[in-house]
């Protein structure tokens, strides 16, 4: 993650996702089920959760560095934030 705000660690950040996006089931959506297919058959320790959090513009805020806008972002509860595939 920290690759993604272009910085060496988020241990001592503060990260929120900017916007609640929408919850969509990875099964319902043609896109995210082939995206999901494709990262397994990758590698089989990244798997996608049942359901994930699709925004149109993923930005998230982060203590000390503001504003970043990222294809994905994953919570500290595990919850998968992802830019709307366009």
């Amino acid at each position: 993650m920290a690759d993604l705000l272009d910085v060496d660690t988020t241990d001592s950040l503060t990260v929120t996702v900017r916007d609640a996006g929408d919850v969509v089931a990875v099964a319902d959506d043609p896109m995210l089920a082939a995206y999901a297919a494709a990262a397994t058959r990758a590698s089989t320790a990244v798997t996608l959760p049942a359901d994930v959090v699709v925004h149109d513009d993923l930005v998230v805020t982060a203590s000390g560095i503001g504003e970043r806008r990222v294809p994905y972002w994953v919570d500290p509860d595990g919850t998968v934030h992802l830019a709307r595939i366009r």
